[in-house]
């Protein structure tokens, strides 16, 4: 994962999947998404704050406040 990330280098709404790619690398597209829907299952605060902030592991999209939520959990 790229260590310098920040919400503000994703437009305001954007694909998860691409997100995922940022997130993981050196997984294909597909297999980034699957890596982050189980990252975000396992983890039960990241799953109810996704959820607070409306984002449900089914959806396409993404919001930049989601993004931050996400960063805050992989970066901290």
């Amino acid at each position: 994962m790229k260590q310098d990330m920040n919400a503000n280098d994703f437009s305001v709404v954007e694909r998860t999947n691409y997100v995922a790619m940022q997130l993981f690398p050196y997984a294909s597209k597909q297999n980034a998404r699957r890596l982050l829907t189980g990252f975000v299952k396992r983890n039960q605060q990241l799953a109810e704050a996704l959820s607070d902030a409306g984002w449900n592991c089914s959806d396409i999209f993404i919001t930049r406040a989601q993004i931050r939520i996400l960063l805050h959990f992989f970066c901290d």
